[in-house]
């Protein structure tokens, strides 16, 4: 598993290569980010259950949606 200071460099690496796609290219990439996230809906939301599970029912940051 990476180190947030290995993921953060990370990011700031592909923040430069992204800058210097094309308009065009970088409406690509989020349009096929935007069908991953589609297409990974029930698995994305079946861990955020997991993670709000283990949270204390007392935390703030715990909003269950129904």
């Amino acid at each position: 598993m990476e180190s947030i200071e290995d993921q953060l460099i990370s990011a700031q690496n592909a923040k430069k290569s992204i800058a210097a796609l094309s308009d065009k290219d970088r409406q690509d990439i989020i349009i096929r980010i935007a069908e991953i996230i589609s297409e990974r809906k029930e698995d994305i939301i079946a861990e955020n259950l997991k993670d709000l599970e283990k949270m204390s029912d007392t935390d703030p940051k715990k909003i269950v949606f129904y």
